[in-house]
């Protein structure tokens, strides 16, 4: 096995050592999350033993610019390399930017050497060299600094961050790419996350016929063999596909599983097999979608009004291939990364909404308990909106009792989807969470606290961070006085590098709250592109009626804690869980009785898998405490469940964003920790490095 091997497939972290497969899963990992702020790397220079600092900076998590300290890495010794200007050339405008400190591109254009557009293609080709180079680099140290970039400092491209990658991980040597290769033997299936398996890499036709083979079940072994490809080709072709993570390491168990896996691919590679295949087709191909900007804003336009088949272009009598197909189909075409064209660049935001929407459609009708309750809603609405009038500019007096019943009705339902909500919420499981919220906002949309909880769930959720804006603007709307909505909408601006957006909510939010201490702090945190934490109290949630104890029951409960408070102390695991049984069955209200029965478990070998149930109920009961949350997702991670135990973790990170013990724990689990942002000082020796 590879000291290093592409086996891991949990988050890499926002910092920490270059290895291996660190730059490519970084740029993957900043662009599923759409980020905005800068990767920087240092490291040693082998041939020369220089200490060497490279940028790379995203917007929203696509490649923008990029900058080096090596001089060898300069705009004009970058375009001498590449035959575009001649070493004189470059050495009269070095002279002059040392003389007048203006940017050498600048000067560049000013003595006629290059016109405008050469020098924005020269950036480009400069740019990429910075980056292609850092795949090289095996030894130093990483950080991701999230915020604003220094827009005076740099020179915005779009670049697609899966060509990049694909270009860097071919210019690698195969010695390098062979020692970090899993095991001949491991199984390797299709990435289940669409943004992966659609993205914009130009494969060669040997890198497709590879992927092609790729279906959950066969070994890495088995498919060099059956690709034809040639070992050499098929590793290296492996390689690439797990490097841009449209490959993972692991099996798929069911049939299900296996027929969509084979079809994802199948169509990931379809156009280029297609010129091969001489063969009629079966059934007549329906055309590709063409993602124009017309095509774009008219799907956008229409998706307000459009349900779950409308929005794939399906009907209700659609069978499982069909929906696989539309969805196929649609999510190729309008994949965010597939439109780098400058003309498209205003159009990101809206790709991104049609992608999130078509995924979510999928996601719900391609699941036969959760199509069902999707359809039975549907039916419902329309048959509600046919007691109505057909002439709809005749006004109809609606008579008060049936609409006293149905808002009765909705409101219930409601709120048992905010609290199923808040139960998944409260573990960090915001996809689950977010279909809950979402039921509640529509069943009952004068809620404040169901839009909230909602922009909380998106904001955690990759790519839906627009969907997170509305939502916590429709919380203040309806309920302006609560602080807490404002802040964490500030917040979410901060994240995204809006600063002044940030601190036009929290100045909108003290004209409710004039004299709020918590403003003015939140505000001055905005000032310096910093989170505001949230107070525990602030967020307290709706929940369901607790069971009611009684007194008796509620002494004898304090009793038995009490007494297995004792036996624990003295660490007698097996003597204390009793008795801490006995009072979480007694008295289920009181979250100590829970947690400490929790770890009571956690400390017994055979009975330590019993600790998650108490552990969860502690949590849920009250999430005010920080070791609540701890415990859990440490359970969880120490259980093998590390994606279960980091979303507990950096769930918890919202309400206490500066806990030691959590930021530790989440880093000892290779998680991230987000929030913290540094600016750049102008001054500094740092900068000026990079005034080239």
């Amino acid at each position: 096995m590879a000291e290093e091997s592409c086996t891991d497939q949990t988050p890499i972290p926002l910092s920490g050592d270059i290895k291996q497969m660190t730059i490519p899963w970084l740029f993957q990992s900043i662009r599923a999350r759409s980020m905005t702020g800068t990767a920087v790397f240092d490291y040693i220079q082998d041939q020369t033993a220089e200490k060497v600092a490279k940028k790379i900076y995203f917007k929203n998590g696509d490649i923008t610019f990029a900058a080096s300290s090596l001089q060898e890495d300069w705009l004009g010794r970058s375009l001498v390399r590449a035959g575009k200007l001649t070493e004189q050339q470059c050495a009269a405008s070095e002279e002059l930017v040392s003389k007048t400190r203006k940017k050498q591109g600048a000067i560049l254009v000013e003595l006629g050497f290059m016109t405008p557009q050469a020098l924005v293609e020269g950036v480009k080709l400069q740019v990429m060299q910075i980056i292609l180079s850092l795949f090289r680099v095996r030894m130093g140290t990483y950080r991701f600094d999230e915020g604003p970039l220094p827009m005076a400092d740099i020179i915005p491209l779009q670049m697609s961050t899966g060509n990049v990658i694909l270009e860097g991980v071919t210019s690698l040597e195969w010695q390098a790419i062979r020692k970090s290769l899993p095991a001949p033997t491991t199984i390797v299936r299709p990435a289940t996350d669409p943004s992966c398996l659609f993205q914009d890499a130009h494969l060669t036709d040997e890198q497709r016929t590879v992927f092609s083979f790729i279906d959950g079940k066969r070994s890495i072994e088995e498919i060099c063999g059956l690709s034809g490809v040639g070992d050499f080709n098929a590793m290296k072709a492996m390689f690439l596909l797990l490097s841009l993570r449209m490959a993972e390491i692991g099996k798929i168990k069911t049939d299900a599983e296996m027929e969509f896996a084979r079809e994802a691919v199948r169509e990931a590679v379809r156009p280029a097999r297609e010129k091969k295949e001489e063969k009629k087709p079966e059934r007549p191909a329906e055309p590709e979608v063409i993602a124009t900007r017309e095509t774009i804003q008219k799907a956008y336009d229409a998706l307000a009004a459009q349900d779950h088949y409308q929005v794939l272009g399906v009907t209700v009598t659609s069978t499982a291939q069909q929906l696989k197909h539309a969805y196929f189909r649609l999510a190729k075409s309008y994949h965010p990364d597939r439109h780098f064209d400058p003309t498209m660049a205003d159009m990101k935001n809206k790709l991104e909404a049609l992608f999130d929407r078509i995924h979510k459609a999928y996601t719900i009708l391609s699941d036969q308990a959760r199509r069902a309750e999707y359809d039975a809603a549907v039916l419902k609405r329309a048959a509600q909106s046919q007691k109505r009038p057909a002439a709809s500019d005749e006004f109809v007096e609606q008579r008060g009792e049936d609409y006293q019943e149905h808002y009765k009705e909705n409101t219930v339902r409601a709120a048992e989807q905010f609290n199923s909500g808040m139960q998944e919420f409260k573990t960090g499981n915001y996809w689950g969470a977010e279909e809950k919220f979402a039921w509640a906002t529509r069943l009952d949309p004068i809620k404040a606290p169901y839009f909230y909880y909602l922009g909380l769930c998106l904001m955690n959720i990759p790519r839906r961070k627009h969907e997170s804006e509305e939502n916590l603007q429709k919380a203040i709307e309806i309920d302006p006085t609560k602080i807490e909505y404002h802040i964490e909408l500030s917040n979410l601006y901060i994240k995204s590098g809006l600063k002044t957006k940030a601190i036009g909510v929290l100045n909108n939010a003290l004209n409710h709250h004039p004299d709020s201490p918590r403003i003015n702090e939140a505000i001055a945190a905005a000032g310096e592109g910093k989170l505001s934490a949230v107070a525990a109290g602030e967020t307290k949630q709706q929940s369901g009626a607790r069971p009611k104890v009684t007194k008796g029951n509620a002494a004898q409960a304090l009793e038995k804690f009490n007494g297995g408070m004792k036996e624990l102390r003295a660490n007698n695991f097996g003597a204390a869980v009793n008795g801490l049984a006995d009072a979480a069955k007694l008295d289920p209200t009181k979250a100590q009785y829970q947690y400490y029965l929790g770890i009571c478990l956690l400390n017994i070998a055979r009975r330590r898998d019993d600790a998650e149930e108490p552990l969860r109920k502690a949590l849920e009961l009250d999430a005010a405490k920080l070791e609540h949350h701890l415990e859990l997702g440490n359970f969880y991670i120490k259980s093998g469940h590390k994606t279960k135990g980091l979303g507990i973790l950096n769930n918890a990170l919202m309400r206490f964003p500066d806990a030691p013990k959590l930021t530790d724990a989440i880093k000892a689990a290779g998680g991230t920790v987000a929030g913290s942002t540094t600016e750049e000082k102008k001054s500094g020796m740092f900068s000026k490095l990079f005034k080239k």
